[in-house]
């Protein structure tokens, strides 16, 4: 009986859906936000400090990093 269950999977795998629906699912995350740039890190990191004040930026671009 349990093997009677299994082969509509089966056969639903042999079709080209899946494939077809992975397909369409990366496409669609893929345009998503397509048209936006990237941020890089370093990038973030210079907006974020340009909303500081004048002394918290250059207090944070000049304090000794430990680690």
């Amino acid at each position: 009986m349990k093997r009677e269950r299994g082969r509509g999977l089966v056969q639903f795998l042999d079709t080209p859906w899946p494939i077809l629906a992975v397909f369409v699912l990366a496409l669609a995350l893929r345009l998503i936000n397509l048209s936006g740039r990237p941020m890089w890190y370093d990038e973030a990191f210079a907006v974020l400090y340009a909303e500081k004040p004048f002394e918290t930026m250059v207090y944070g671009t000049v304090a000794q990093v430990e680690g």
